[in-house]
């Protein structure tokens, strides 16, 4: 019996070590916890890049100047709100427990990097660098998969064996189109447009107003016609907080973004700024969107040194781009002067 019981034992022991090694639920050592957070003792005015690799795709956000990033790969001005998001995270999750240091457990909890050795297929981690200006790193990371049978992910520093679990799972968007700052216009339409003009078809139809807070009118044959004052408020709005879908390149063909046939959309605003849309009339089916140019103009008159400078940095960000509209905001532009137009009560 006493054979029996070492035997028996032996085995429980022998399975309790098997289920540790192949579960999520390590239990650490007291004294290797630590609370700080990611990115405890790094000076992030000092941050001039930051870099993401997920699978096969990265991403690459250069700072130009304090408040203004860009997308390297397509040189575009980068969403600020977004990296600040992504900062911010990392300034608050706090490193758990070390869970392991031995390299040979890293695919196991899926935190290897192009520097380590992995079993083939299995996955790397996704890694994150913060870099300096001279390009020396203030941060890099990669982050596994997240801890299974609770919340929290698995990271690790690069270059240095702990293995960390933190209480929730970052996720790091490596898709270029999604670090875009993807306004394209910006306007108070309630308080400063004073115009909108239409062209389709050689035909010009268009709107205007005395004040911000008049009615909206337009004159045929020397008579105010009827206009549906909310058709034509509704498409002003859309100028508030305008965004695209994505971008392609000015010199795209006409037949991959339909705009064989294209149509003109321009508004004036009270201050002498002009915004000009010329939007194609066929919509990409495979995308559900339509494509756009825009750009800003001056009124001939205006001699404002300001507004020169918001016209050139405008025009400089827009004019090497195609942008994409979602077809619901594609179709308010195409509109056709009879919709602006109350209907009429058979008498």
């Amino acid at each position: 019996m006493k054979k029996l019981f070492i035997i028996t034992s032996m085995f429980i022991l022998l399975g309790g070590g098997l289920w540790l090694l192949n579960t999520d639920t390590f239990l650490p050592n007291e004294e290797s916890k630590s609370e700080s957070p990611i990115l405890s003792g790094i000076d992030t005015h000092e941050l001039s890049s930051i870099f993401i690799k997920r699978k096969n795709e990265t991403v690459e956000l250069v700072k130009e100047r304090e408040g203004l990033w860009k997308v390297k790969a397509l040189n575009y001005e980068a969403n600020t709100q977004k990296i600040r998001k992504l900062l911010l995270k990392l300034m608050e999750v706090k490193r758990g427990d070390v869970v392991t240091k031995d390299p040979d457990q890293y695919s196991r909890f899926k935190l290897e990097d192009s520097a380590t050795k992995r079993p083939e297929g299995t996955a790397a981690g996704d890694v994150l660098t913060l870099r300096r200006k001279e390009g020396t790193p203030l941060l890099n990371l990669v982050l596994g998969k997240k801890r299974s049978g609770g919340a929290g992910q698995y990271i690790r520093y690069i270059g240095q064996p702990a293995v960390y679990v933190i209480p929730e799972k970052i996720w790091l968007d490596s898709q270029n189109d999604s670090w875009l700052n993807k306004n394209i216009f910006d306007i108070d339409s309630k308080k400063l447009v004073k115009t909108m003009a239409f062209k389709q078809d050689k035909k010009i139809f268009s709107f205007e107003r005395e004040k911000a807070e008049s009615a909206w009118k337009t004159k045929k044959s020397g008579k105010t016609e009827k206009l549906n004052q909310n058709e034509i408020t509704s498409l002003s709005e859309l100028l508030k907080d305008l965004d695209f879908s994505k971008i392609l390149p000015a010199d795209t063909s006409p037949a991959k973004t339909g705009r064989q046939k294209l149509a003109f959309f321009a508004v004036t605003l009270f201050d002498g700024r002009i915004f000009k849309m010329t939007i194609g009339e066929d919509e990409v089916k495979d995308d559900n969107v339509y494509y756009c140019t825009v750009e800003m103009d001056l009124k001939k008159s205006m001699t404002d040194k300001s507004l020169e400078k918001v016209v050139y940095s405008f025009n400089k960000r827009s004019k090497p781009w195609i942008y994409a509209l979602d077809s619901w905001q594609g179709k308010q532009f195409l509109k056709q002067r009879s919709d602006f137009y109350k209907e009429r009560k058979n008498d």
